[in-house]
């Protein structure tokens, strides 16, 4: 991942998975509000990750909309129903989106 984005993208992408994914595994397991689009998810886990997500990668970037548009972009890929590992695919989409909204926004 780091070869192919920019050091703020990759980080990005590091983090979301190693502290947003982690909190949403942590808090989601305690969750009982269960996601309509993946019963398998819970509201509380992906509002866990959202936040830690954005808090994580706004602490290292100080960029707010690219962290905040990259968080939401990471939890909605960890919420989704896929038949892809969300290990794999959170820090490619989060370094993807991260770099569209820095060159994009700023």
């Amino acid at each position: 991942l780091y070869m192919f984005a920019q050091k703020d993208a990759a980080i990005a992408g590091v983090l979301s998975l190693t502290f947003g994914d982690t909190a949403a595994a942590v808090v989601g397991s305690r969750g009982r509000t269960v996601l309509r689009l993946n019963p398998r998810k819970t509201l509380e886990g992906s509002s866990a990750m959202l936040v830690v997500s954005f808090v994580s990668i706004y602490l290292i970037s100080f960029k707010l909309l690219p962290s905040a548009f990259t968080a939401i972009a990471a939890t909605l890929t960890e919420a989704l129903p896929t038949p892809l590992d969300d290990n794999f695919v959170i820090p490619i989409v989060a370094a993807v989106v991260f770099t569209l909204c820095a060159t994009l926004i700023g």
